[in-house]
């Protein structure tokens, strides 16, 4: 499943998230898909990692690939257990789709290009949700707003429709 900036069309990084879903993750079968897509021109490196165990409790791949010299896209792939404890961003996809407002995808990509501009980052879920639900207009309080959480942490939010 496509998730992230590229399936909320709210890109500014050539960044795309993938999410995949299976009975019975195994690391074997995600090299036999990565290491046929290192065979295509123009990919410059794959990166692996086993967070099974962890908080992401999946198995991660990130392939690099190079569109033109002046651009390069990373692609995020994680594997999850279907079963498991980690629930599928499919809900949460299709509710920011719903509640994303013209304004608030302009928001989001204006913050996002100031981090950019910066070499900063702002990152996913939460900067949707401080857009969406706290009402964050501009970097500084987004910024402001996030103070020391984790971004990388997993949380379970829903946005406010207005």
């Amino acid at each position: 499943m496509l998730v992230g900036s590229v399936g909320l069309e709210v890109v500014v990084r050539p960044d795309i998230d993938l999410e995949i879903y299976t009975d019975a993750p195994a690391v074997r079968d995600g090299f036999a898909v990565v290491s046929a897509m290192a065979e295509l021109p123009h990919v410059r490196g794959i990166r692996y990692k086993d967070a099974r165990d962890q908080a992401e409790q999946g198995l991660y791949w990130k392939l690099v690939y190079e569109l033109t010299p002046d651009q390069t896209w990373g692609i995020d792939m994680w594997m999850f257990d279907r079963s498991g404890s980690m629930p599928s961003a499919a809900p949460r996809v299709a509710a920011i789709r719903a509640a994303l407002t013209e304004d608030a995808r302009d928001t989001i990509l204006a913050i996002k290009e100031e981090a950019t501009a910066r070499g900063e980052r702002a990152n996913g879920h939460w900067l949707y949700r401080g857009v969406l639900n706290e009402g964050i207009t501009t970097y500084a309080d987004y910024l402001a707003w996030l103070g020391d959480q984790d971004v990388w942490a997993r949380v379970d939010w829903e946005p406010v429709r207005k």
